[in-house]
């Protein structure tokens, strides 16, 4: 979800970013993301496409 969410975002299509996308969300998920709340998950996904957008901007 937060893939498409990302992809969607910054409309991207290529294969190899979406793949950089995947390995960044996995980084956080190591994180311990489920044992946050609601608010909190949002806030990483928001910093990440933050992130994502300097990048390819």
């Amino acid at each position: 979800l937060a893939v498409k969410v990302v992809n969607n975002t910054i409309k991207l299509n290529s294969l190899i970013l979406i793949l950089f996308i995947f390995r960044a969300y996995l980084k956080i998920t190591k994180i311990s993301l489920p044992l946050l709340d609601v608010y909190k998950r949002v806030e990483v996904i928001r910093k990440v496409i933050h992130k994502i957008k300097k990048i390819y901007t």
